[in-house]
Parts: structure tokens; sequence; C-alpha cells
């Protein structure tokens, strides 16, 4: 006999494991008090600490509702919900239209230097952004709006969703940009130098640029980079009125991935055409301006390190060396020393985002973000011992984002922000506060910082309208300006005698290093690069070092005794800034802050359809799906009903606060001959609830989970003539440990560099069940980077008392298993090259080991146009797997072993979501094995 199983299952297992897979996106903590404030068109949700900005931000919010509604000329029919959160150290935000128009704004300000380094109102400029993808996404016309009318919000009611990144990313990043005032990363020097080196090294196409989730630099910044400068070049050559047009109609689109025809039927121009007449447009704009630095005569540092990427913070040493920060994606961040003998040496692992400062007595200061009690992400100060690299933490949750020795390595002065606000504080060696030095006013943002060799000043960037240069002198108290004109100044370092200030400015439109005579005010260039210059660095017999940036991103350069290429005359500040619109009386008014609850945005936003249609089946139904603004509940339900039998199919998935899942649902498994007359009908009513306790770092995760796991099968349906089902019950109750210290850098084949631990004991006396016993399970996957190669190994083994439901072996992993937190009850493990189902691999104890040697083949990063399907890279595995199952005693009789190789394909889909994909050929050697074909999703075991 055959069995074809309901399809209802399958989506309650696959909606919940995308709500657990997703579910530390936009994670708040629910311990806080949330509030709410309401206006006309948003909530706002705040914790404490937020009081005095969240009404400020609530009116701004709708003064940018009215600009940008203007512009759209679409208004959404809901409020949008505005979480206000100061949990992440990062001037970050984001936004989302599902289940309902939604945004999270991080209240740290940006620093000086930076992708977003130039604004006049962070949060204007953010509210611009993040606004822009709402009403971009929410836009929506003609079918789709009709359909919308009637499903709600489901994801095809979405048009513009349907379209790569760099059109989601550049839309907002044009309207955030402002030419008049000089604000928005559309009209930024460090924009322009990004795509002055992109000019470089061969503007990338259209099927690469289209991809989500690139590895090949700038990264995370090309949607951005590419899309602002395309919304200009469009803007430019066919004016705003057609850039309006082209997001009009594809707003009405209801097939997805229409874009190129929209191209045709707005521009006049397909899709490779207009690429071309871009990339023209960037060489048109970028390449005089290389020409111009070039005739200027090209003075430059000559490169020392090729790690590219994220190649951060350097600091001069003792005897010639110098020490930095390497993060390039293909291992985990290190700080680094490099000397002129030795070139670049590892010292010891840190996190993304450090920064470091160093004292030849006190060692390194590291300051880096570390996550604090599971849901913040705060910055941190650290000492490390140069010789040993050993790592000793000073503060926790201290939000100490830069911080600088004293002379004497007796003292720090560190910059801290909270809510917002900034203050300078003067901390001792071990990170105790002693003195507050400065407390940041309103709209002052206080950044890097250095000691002068006396001791007595801190020079630092400060941002009051504009980046400019300041002295605090800690004998009076008093911050001097030492620069004020209108280009942004940072990376402030004192030379070692004190003489001179370095730092990077973009006078001119491009990052230089320049140098402040502090004793004759006297300014001058040292370098005239062509991209950018950051970061200075003089050790005591003149060498300077910097990064500098080139295509693949930053490294270091040095100098030796750098003579100035000219004079930089100071130059007052136009009147850039437009100062911000009056708040109307009646948005001044006080706002009333009410306590925060779920329900109003709880409820379902839209419903999608389920059919499953065969000779013997019509089975029909809905779900629903949806979450509250802070995403502390989330839910997904179905309901299905058999018209010809009449069986009713309930689905039902929750998770609150990641810490506590429920899945509960009913499928029906249809034994039919092979004439496809179905026979019995088999209910199968299934539950779980899991507990989390979980404790995150960046270097690891580790969880307790308790659960239970419920599976009951009953007959629902027999023909007459056909033998009866026993019923079955299979109940268990379980606490489980996990640790996981592995990292997937994204140049990698493979996740690496650690290890994947589950442990788990299960009973199935604690409930009523036809099983007996307990069962004790031990999972260990240890991972080796070995450059751009990964050696995994896996030991696994599972131990059952009494009877217990048997563990099986064989098949592939599916890849699902990697997508939840984790699964009690779990009786199947892969042994590739085998069957599922052998009897001879079917006992209440197994063991399983696996050896692999991943490797890489090419890197891709391509897409096609149709479909809409994207490869990162191919990567080979060769694989050798041995399990063996038993009933009684230690060991297994004999072992059965498997060898093979697999196909890995790292794919983007839909230009949205990356999927690993593996091609699999596995052969067993021995009793019952086969030869086996199968394409799974990459399961990481």
């Amino acid at each position: 006999m055959n069995a074809r199983v309901g399809r209802g299952p399958l989506f309650l297992g696959v909606a919940l494991a995308l709500l657990l897979a997703t579910a530390r996106v936009g994670a708040v903590d629910p311990s806080l008090p949330w509030k709410t404030l309401s206006s006309p068109h948003f909530n706002l949700h705040f914790h404490p600490g937020e009081e005095r900005l969240a009404p400020q931000i609530l009116s701004l919010a709708e003064r940018v509702h009215e600009r940008l509604t203007a512009e759209f000329g679409w208004v959404p029919k809901e409020k949008t919900e505005i979480v206000l959160t100061d949990e992440m150290d990062l001037a970050n935000g984001f936004s989302t239209p599902f289940p309902f128009n939604k945004m999270q704004l991080n209240l740290v300000p940006p620093h000086a230097i930076g992708v977003v380094d130039d604004f006049d109102d962070w949060y204007e400029m953010l509210l611009i952004h993040e606004y822009t993808h709402i009403l971009h996404l929410d836009k929506v016309s003609g079918s789709p709006g009709a359909v919308r009318g009637v499903l709600g919000r489901n994801l095809f009611t979405f048009p513009s969703l349907f379209q790569p990144s760099w059109m989601h990313e550049g839309l907002a990043t044009w309207y955030e940009t402002d030419l008049d005032r000089g604000v928005g990363r559309g009209q930024s020097a460090v924009f322009a130098m990004m795509m002055r080196a992109e000019v470089m090294g061969g503007i990338k196409p259209f099927d690469q640029v289209s991809m989500g989730g690139l590895t090949v630099w700038p990264q995370g910044h090309v949607p951005y980079l590419y899309g602002v400068h395309f919304f200009q070049f469009l803007e430019e050559r066919y004016g705003r009125a057609r850039v309006k047009a082209l997001l009009e109609r594809y707003s009405a689109n209801l097939v997805p991935y229409l874009f190129h025809s929209n191209f045709r039927r707005v521009l006049g121009k397909d899709t490779p055409q207009l690429w071309r007449e871009f990339s023209e447009y960037l060489e048109g704009r970028y390449a005089p301006q290389l020409a111009a630095i070039r005739a200027q005569g090209v003075v430059q540092g000559e490169r020392t390190t090729d790690h590219a990427y994220r190649t951060a913070s350097p600091r001069a040493g003792d005897a010639g060396a110098v020490w930095y920060i390497r993060d390039d994606d293909l291992a985990h961040p290190a700080l680094m020393r490099w000397t002129p003998g030795e070139g670049a040496v590892p010292v010891t692992r840190v996190h993304p985002f450090a920064r470091i400062d160093y004292h030849p007595e006190a060692g390194i200061l590291l300051s880096q973000p570390e996550v604090v009690d599971n849901y913040q992400f705060l910055f941190d100060l650290y000492r490390v011992d140069p010789d040993s690299g050993r790592v000793r933490r000073l503060t926790r949750g201290g939000r100490y984002s830069f911080g600088a020795w004293d002379p004497t390595g007796e003292h720090i002065a560190a910059v801290q922000v909270r809510s917002g606000q900034s203050r300078l504080l003067l901390l001792d060696a071990e990170g105790r506060e002693r003195a507050v030095l400065r407390e940041g006013r309103d709209g002052e943002i206080l950044s890097k910082l250095d000691f002068a060799p006396d001791g007595r000043r801190i020079a630092l960037s400060v941002w009051r309208g504009r980046w400019d240069l300041e002295v605090l002198d800690l004998d009076t108290g008093q911050l001097t300006k030492l620069t004020d004109d209108s280009a942004i100044e940072g990376d402030p370092q004192y030379t070692p005698d004190g003489r001179y200030l370095l730092f990077s400015s973009d006078h001119g439109g491009t990052y230089n290093l320049r140098r402040l005579e502090l004793a004759s005010g006297a300014l001058e260039t040292l370098t005239n690069v062509e991209t950018g210059a950051f970061d200075p660095t003089m050790d005591a017999a003149g060498v300077l070092t910097y990064l500098g940036y080139g295509p693949t991103g930053y490294d270091l350069y040095r100098m030796n005794a750098p003579a100035p290429v000219a004079p930089l005359a100071a130059v007052k500040a136009p009147a850039r800034l437009v100062p911000a619109a009056p708040v109307p009386e009646a948005e001044a008014a006080p706002m009333e802050a009410r306590d925060y609850t779920p329900w109003p945005s709880l409820k379902p936003t839209s419903w999608f359809p389920v059919a499953v249609v065969t000779d013997e089946l019509f089975e029909v139904g809905a779900s629903i799906w949806g979450a509250d603004a802070l995403a502390g509940h989330r839910y997904t339900a179905a309901l299905t009903v058999e018209a010809n039998f009449g069986l009713l199919s309930p689905q039902l998935g929750y998770v609150y606060h990641d810490r506590l899942a429920l899945t509960a649902g009913r499928r029906h498994v249809y034994d039919h001959t092979g004439d496809g007359v179905i026979k019995r009908i088999r209910q199968v009513d299934l539950a779980e609830l899991a507990l989390l306790f979980p404790r995150f770092s960046l270097d690891h995760t580790m969880a307790l989970h308790l659960g239970v796991h419920g599976s009951w099968e009953s007959e629902a349906h027999r023909e007459s003539g056909v033998a009866p089902f026993e019923d079955t019950r299979d109940t268990v109750a379980g606490v489980a440990f996990t640790f996981d210290s592995t990292e997937h850098y994204p140049r990698a084949v493979s996740r690496g560099d650690g290890r994947e631990i589950r442990v788990a004991a299960e009973s199935s006396d604690a409930f009523d069940s036809d099983y007996s016993g307990e069962v004790y399970v031990g999972d260990w996957r240890e991972f080796f980077s070995l450059g751009r190669h990964v050696l995994a190994v896996r030991a696994a083994q599972g131990w059952g008392t009494d009877r217990p439901r048997p563990f099986e072996l064989g098949g592939a992993a599916t890849g699902l298993e990697d997508l939840v937190l984790f699964r009690f009850n779990q009786r199947r493990y892969p042994l590739r090259g085998y069957p599922s189902g052998l009897a001879e691999l079917t006992g209440r104890r197994f063991r399983l080991g696996s050896l692999e040697w991943r490797f890489p083949i090419r890197e891709v990063e391509r897409a096609f146009r149709r479909p809409p399907l994207g490869l990162h890279r191919l990567s080979g595995n060769l694989f050798v797997d041995a399990g063996a199952t038993w009933e009684h005693g230690g060991e297994p009789e004999e072992y059965r072993r498997g060898v093979g190789l697999e196909l890995m394909a790292d794919t983007n889909l839909f230009y949205l979501m990356d999927l690993d994909l593996r091609l699999g050929l596995a052969h067993g050697l021995d009793d019952g094995g086969e030869t086996q074909v199968y394409l799974t999703l990459g399961s990481e075991f």
C-alpha cells in the first residue's frame, strides 16, 4: 500500500520554523515597562530613558509623513508602528510592511566619518529613509490593490517588494539626500570615494548588483551606493516625474518581478541598455574626479597589509610596530600587530566594530560591543596584554563607544552615549568611573578622542550641526574649537611631540590626512589620494600609518616623515544648515503616554487560501499569521477541511519573546492502493511545548530547553474489509542543553571555527504513552577553518532504556533541522548512502560519526534576470559517514559506512533570501547500502 500525507502540516512546520529562525530580528527586552504615544499617523512605543525624545521623534515623524506622502501620492490606511529602542550601540533602523507597517529606530547617533556621517538632524534623516521604505512598499493600485482589499496584507499584494534591494535602498537613500542642505549619503564624500573606487575597479554588472547578500566589496553598501546613484541618474537624464511614474506603474503589478518591462514602458529602454547608460553616467561623473586628483600628483603611503574589507583602528606602537583590527569576512575579527620585519601577526580574537588605543605600559585598550542581558548590544572596555593576547573585561554595559589612555596609562577618557545623549568620562585603569568631564548637551555628539602628550587636553570630534574638532582643557573644563568650517573632520590623533594634531577631513570632496599646528593654527594637507585616507597615527620616529581605501576595502599604508602637500586654510562654514520647521502648537503640546498593550496590533492583517486538489481529495482552507508591535508575540494558524470526507486539519504555532514555543496541529495520512482508491485515513495529532532559557553572546550561544512533545495517531476513516489500525500514543518530556560557538563568515564555504553541542534527556514515562523508558542523546559537531577550506567532524550517540521509540538512521538531512531552536523526540538521523527505515539501522541505541572536507570551487556572485535567482558561490564536500544501531549492550556488532560527494550552492532567491542547496551523490559501502542522489537544503552536519 502507498501513503500520501496531507499538506496542512507542511505549512505549519515551515511557518513556525521561520518564526523561530527569525526570532532575534527586532527583538526587544520584554522586561522593560514599555509605553505608547499616538499621533494621527503613528503609534510610537518606547521604554524608560526615552521620555524626552519620544514626543520629539513622534512630532518629527508627522512632519516627515506630510512631506513624503505628498511625494508618493500615497497615505497608508492604518497607522505605522514605531519602536524606539536604546538597546543597541549602532546607528541604524529597519522597516517592514508585515504584518503591518513598522519601523524600529535605534537612538544612538552616528560617529564622525562613516557612511552616514553627513546629516544635520540624524533622527530626521533616519525617519526619512525608513518611512520611504514604508510608503514605497505599501503603495498599491490596480489589480493588486483589489486583491489586497480581499486578502489583506498578503505577501503578493505588495508589488514593490519584488524588486532588487538596490531599488529599495536606493530610493530611500535618494530621498534622504538633500543637495541644497548638503546632507545624505547621495552627496557624501564617503559615497563619492566608494564610487571612485568602483570606477577604478570596474562598474559592477546589473546581475551582480541585483543580488541580495553580496560578499564582494563593498558588500552591504552595494544596494545603497549603486541604488542612490541610479536614482540620481534617472532624475538627471529622465526627470523626477519619470522616477515617480516608474514607482506608480510598479505599484500596479500583479505579476512579480516586472521591473524590466516597467523600465521599457516608462523610460523606453530595456535593462541592459539602461545599465550601460548608467555605467557611462558613473564614468562621466567620477573619472574626471580621478583625473583631477592625478593631475595634482598622487601622494600616498606604501600599502603594508592586504586584508582589505574592514581593516580598522591603527595605532602606532614601539619599535615601528602598528596595532590594528583585521575584519575580512574570512575569519573571526582579530587584533593584529604589524612590524617591519615580521609583517602582520594575529594577537587575539575581537568582536566586529572593535576599536583600540595603545599605551606602552598599560597595553591595548579595546572598545567593542557585546550582548548584555540577552537583548542589548552595547560597547564595553577591555584590556589586552600585548604579549600574551589575554583579554580582560573592564566594564559591563558601560556603553563606552570610544576610549583613550592618558599619557600615564593610569586613566582612561571614554565617550558614553545613553538615550541619545553623549558624555565624556574619566575612568581609572580598571574602568571605574572617577569624574564626568563633559555632559553632552541636546544635539551634541561626542566621538573619537585622543589625549595630548601633556595629559591636560583631550581632542575630540564633536557634532553640533556639523562635525568639527575641539579640544577640552582639563584644568578649566572648557571646550574650544580647533576647526570651524563646512568640512567633516574626524579621527583626531596627537603627534608624539604634541606639536601637531593629525586628522582626516573631506576638504575638496576627498578624505585626506591633515595636520594642525597647535601653536600657530596652520592647517596642512599630508596626502592626495584617489579614494580616501583615514585614522592617522604616528610613532616616535615620525612614521605615519593610516587607513587607505581601495576597490576591495581598507588597508594600512605607511609614510616616512610625511611632508605637507599644500597649506589648507580654514574656511568658515556657509549657512548650509536649514533650521527645522517650528512644531505646530497642537503637536508641541504635552503628549500622554499609556502602558503598552499587544492586543491592538495582534489581530491578523491578512489571510491566504490553502487548497489541495487531487483525483481523490479536495482540501481547502485558509491560513493567517501575525505579531504584535514589539514582536514579542508571534503566531501562525491554519484550518483546512477535506470536503469528500469532512476532515478538519487545524494548525497552530506560537512564539513568546523567543522563550516559549507552542506547536499543535493535525494531519491526515491517506493509505491507498495503486489504483488510487483510498482504503484508510489515519489521523495524526501533534503538539509540542518548549521553554527556552538562553544566554546570548557574540562568541557563543547557550541555552537550556524544557519541553513536552506528543503524537497521537488514530483512524479517521476505514473502508469495509480493511484491517483496523491500532491507535498509538507517543509522548515525551525532556530537558536539553545546547551550545554553539560556530560562525559562518560571509566569504567562507560554510560555518567554521567552533563547535555545536546538543545534549538531551527525555522520558516516555511522564505521560500516558505506548513507549516507556528514558532516552539520552549527545551530538557534538566541530568545525576547523583552514583558510578558505573547512574540516567538519560530527560524533553523535543516543541511548535508550526499556522501550522508547527507536532511533532510525538513513538518508540525508533535510536542512529543516537547522531552522529550529531545538526539537524534542528527534529519532531520525542521517546516514548517507542508506535508505531510511532499514531494520538493521533501527534500534533503541545508535552511534553516528561523520568527517567532511569542504572546499571552494568558484566565486560566482551573479544573478539571472529571469527567474530571480542568484548564485554566490559553488563549493564541494567530500564526506565519510559511519553509523550503527543496536538493542542491547554497550557496543554495536557492526557499523555501516557511506562515502560521497556534495556540490554546495550558496544561492540568493527572489533577490531577498539566501538559501544553501546541496546536490549529493552518496554510496553505502556495506549491507543495505545503495547509491543515492539527493537535493536538500544546506544542513550543516
